[in-house]
């Protein structure tokens, strides 16, 4: 004979929210901050969800979800120059968060910074996941362009080559990887890849 496990109530969805919110209220530095906001990102209130999780990072201000969460927020919302700012501060407290390195290369690959800055960016993803193909591929891209250049200035300069080499190019960029995709308000999802 066997048993059946019993069947628990479902809670509505909105009496969940309602215990989130009392729970919050009731204890600002309490860390279920971050699951009322995803809460409310989920019902659209971005507004809401900005607010609550300013409240919760004030009482932990090294809290990487919480910082990593309001980087997103800011990326729902079309804030990229925000999203970036929050991004390197999740990146600061937390070398290794993957998902935070691949997000902020995309955003500074969409802002189009400059190539000094993106470097930094594939380094730092290389950093949190070697294994990135994307991030080496573009290393490799930018590696080989300043050989290029070193080989051209020392041709102007009227150098000798060290080893004979002729000058190689650096060949054509790599096209869209492994980088995840940003989802917009709009609901698009919008592969991140380089602007060359």
């Amino acid at each position: 004979m066997t048993t059946q496990a019993p069947i628990l109530p479902q809670t509505d969805k909105s009496d969940r929210m309602r215990e989130l919110e009392e729970h919050f209220a009731s204890d600002f530095s309490s860390l279920t901050y971050t699951l009322l906001a995803d809460a409310y990102c989920e019902e659209g209130d971005l507004e809401k969800a900005r607010k609550v999780r300013e409240i919760g990072l004030e009482h932990h201000p090294e809290h990487v979800p919480g910082l990593f969460l309001m980087a997103r927020l800011f990326i729902r919302s079309e804030q990229m120059a925000e999203a970036e700012k929050w991004l390197v501060r999740t990146i600061g407290h937390d070398p290794y968060h993957v998902e935070a390195s691949e997000l902020l290369v995309g955003i500074r690959e969409r802002m189009g910074v400059p190539p000094v800055v993106l470097e930094e960016s594939y380094r730092q993803l290389l950093k949190a996941n070697p294994l990135s193909r994307g991030a080496q591929r573009r290393l490799k891209t930018i590696d080989a362009e300043r050989e290029m250049l070193k080989e051209v200035r020392r041709q102007l300069s009227g150098e000798e080559p060290d080893n004979g080499a002729p000058l190689q190019s650096a060949g054509t960029p790599p096209p869209p990887d492994d980088f995840p995709p940003i989802v917009t308000l709009s609901g698009t999802a919008d592969v991140i890849s380089s602007k060359a």
